[in-house]
């Protein structure tokens, strides 16, 4: 009785430990309005950013790319931040219905990017940043 007490103490004392690692590697921030509603989310990697010189780098630098997508929800325009992107990595930025059918594709030559969903209905969209073979998919909401 006394060694199980002892070792779930001992369970419930390393799990703290092993979470703060887990967020040491990577996080997720919101930004709120004045209402309450969420303006952007940021994921971010603290990862340290490798220099590969292989012909597949923006495949090798995907994990490590700060990605930003805002404001979502949103009424039209879209902004998409990529950080370290470079127009010879070649960044393809779809988007697509939740039926799959592609509304838009634009090339993203710059870490800023912008996406003007004004003319498209209100309801869910799927926006697929592709870089390389690699893809970053995040859901978009147009109100």
């Amino acid at each position: 009785m006394k060694s199980s007490i002892v070792r779930i103490i001992g369970t419930l004392l390393l799990l703290p430990i092993s979470c703060a690692t887990v967020e040491a590697q990577t996080s997720i921030t919101y930004q709120y309005d004045a209402a309450g509603n969420r303006t952007l989310r940021d994921y971010s990697s603290s990862l340290p950013r490798s220099h590969p010189n292989s012909e597949d780098e923006a495949e090798n630098r995907m994990r490590d790319w700060n990605i930003k997508v805002g404001p979502n929800p949103t009424s039209g325009l879209l902004r998409i931040c990529i950080l370290g992107l470079q127009e010879s990595d070649g960044c393809i930025l779809s988007l697509f219905t939740l039926t799959g059918i592609q509304i838009l594709s634009i090339p993203a030559i710059s870490e800023q990017t912008e996406m003007d969903l004004s003319n498209q209905a209100c309801g869910f969209y799927l926006l697929v940043i592709s870089i390389g073979n690699t893809q970053y998919l995040h859901k978009i909401i147009r109100f």
